[in-house]
């Protein structure tokens, strides 16, 4: 038997079995990592495998977990007497391999809630997970509704029929031990006009021009005050890719940016929401304030207006163009 011969039998081999492995994980449901490994698994033999690596995680796309039971490696952590509530959402990336966790927490005890958006990425070894917050909105502003997590660590995610189980390691909310929490499948929902503008403020200081245009209806609009039409009317936007386009140019014009919701309260008519902030990015020499004008109906943003409340500030005397009020690269809000 020649050297390449028994190398293609190797390969073959190696295939087969990990083809076996995956088939054997998606059927028990043991391993979110294996599921993401199989839907990406390569060459023509794993073509059956990659296929129902794909459709396991089809079905978990989009799915409502609610939090039932948490503990720490060293012991117990009661969270029921700090009226401890959670949800999160489970949405696939197009970065082959990657989840985003959306977690909707409440304290009942505080008075406070927040919704915090995670990425999870496999981490290549054994079956852990990088797990890392990135970006938390909380009500009120200052609020942390429980233990801080806006760290990244390590973990693991697995899940077998409608249990779903996060094990994060160095966990803040354990004292530094790793922290289990276990989740059980729920109901889709519609989200609330609040969870739309919440998730809306989230996925904006993440810079993910695709996740704030998902928000939107298809035939979804926004108006913003940083351009004017030929009429001297502030710039609409119409449809969800002209939404995106804007998004993904403001995010560009700037390394970083941070907006910070500070008040959320209804409009005079259902469905219509305002979103008071302050934003800042390293363009400005202070916090710019503004607002946000919501139509949010069926869980979907219909128009949003972007006011300012303040006149954007430049750094330095002389603003260049770059740092122009009018372009939304220094001075977007929303």
């Amino acid at each position: 038997m020649t050297t390449k011969v028994r190398a293609r039998l190797l390969v073959a081999s190696h295939r087969r079995f990990a083809a076996a492995r995956c088939l054997s994980a998606l059927a028990l449901g043991v391993s979110l990592l294996s599921m993401t490994h199989c839907a990406g698994s390569s060459a023509s033999s794993g073509a059956q495998t990659r296929g129902a690596g794909q459709s396991a995680l089809a079905r978990i796309a989009g799915s409502r977990w609610t939090w039932v039971e948490a503990e720490c490696n060293d012991g117990a952590l009661d969270l029921a007497r700090l009226g401890f509530e959670r949800e999160f959402t489970l949405d696939l990336r197009e970065d082959e391999g990657s989840l985003l966790l959306t977690f909707d927490t409440e304290l009942v005890t505080a008075g406070c809630s927040a919704t915090s958006v995670w990425l999870a990425r496999p981490a290549g070894d054994a079956e852990l997970w990088q797990l890392e917050p990135q970006a938390v909105v909380s009500e009120p502003p200052d609020g942390e509704c429980g233990a801080r997590e806006r760290d990244a660590t390590l973990g693991t995610l697995r899940m077998s029929s409608d249990v779903f189980e996060i094990v994060t390691h160095r966990s803040s909310w354990c004292r530094g031990f790793d922290a289990r929490f276990v989740y059980r499948r729920a109901p889709p929902r519609r989200l609330s006009p609040r969870d739309v503008v919440v998730r809306y403020v989230a996925h904006f200081n993440r810079g993910d021009a695709s996740a704030v245009a998902d928000l939107f209806v298809d035939s979804g609009a926004l108006v913003e005050p940083f351009t004017r039409t030929d009429d001297g009317n502030y710039k609409r936007h119409e449809g969800r890719a002209r939404v995106q386009d804007w998004y993904e140019n403001a995010f560009r014009s700037a390394p970083w940016h941070a907006l910070r919701l500070l008040s959320l309260s209804s409009g005079a008519e259902t469905g219509h929401l305002i979103a008071q902030w302050e934003y800042m990015d390293p363009h400005l020499s202070e916090p710019l304030s503004g607002r946000n004008l919501f139509v949010v109906a069926g869980g979907e943003i219909y128009e949003t207006e972007i006011q300012l409340v303040s006149d954007p500030k430049p750094q330095g005397e002389a603003a260049g163009p770059e740092s122009a009020p009018g372009n939304p690269a220094a001075a977007q809000g929303g």
